[in-house]
């Protein structure tokens, strides 16, 4: 029996990362602003890590379902859901990254759609 990317169009697999890239560029970007608030506010961190975290989580997490909006949760349940990710589905991810990403998705979720 043939998988689905046997079946599937060559055209269409190289379509693939076109689409994931897409959906990253509209994911959304931090700011100096909100390195600015995140250390007002006790999340003590920089732009760069801020730019990081947003690497890892799209590149840790678009390969298995579509990224949530980190808006779509409040800032202080992204440790417990990006913990429960790793242990449930198994997700390779060192200690410094978790923490970069979860770094992200607090500003993030907190500061998505500030001007």
């Amino acid at each position: 029996m043939r998988s689905y990317f046997d079946r599937c169009p060559k055209s269409l697999l190289l379509l693939l990362p076109a689409f994931f890239i897409g959906c990253a560029s509209a994911l959304y970007s931090p700011s100096q602003q909100d390195v600015t608030w995140a250390n007002r506010n006790g999340i003590s961190t920089s732009l760069s890590r801020l730019r990081e975290g947003r690497i890892l989580y799209v590149q840790t997490c678009a390969g298995c379902h579509n990224l949530p909006r980190p808006e779509k949760y409040a800032p202080q349940k992204w440790p417990k859901l990006v913990r429960e990710m790793v242990r449930e589905q198994d997700v390779q991810l060192e200690s410094r990254d978790s923490t970069l990403m979860v770094e992200f998705l607090r500003v993030a979720s907190e500061r998505s759609g500030t001007p």
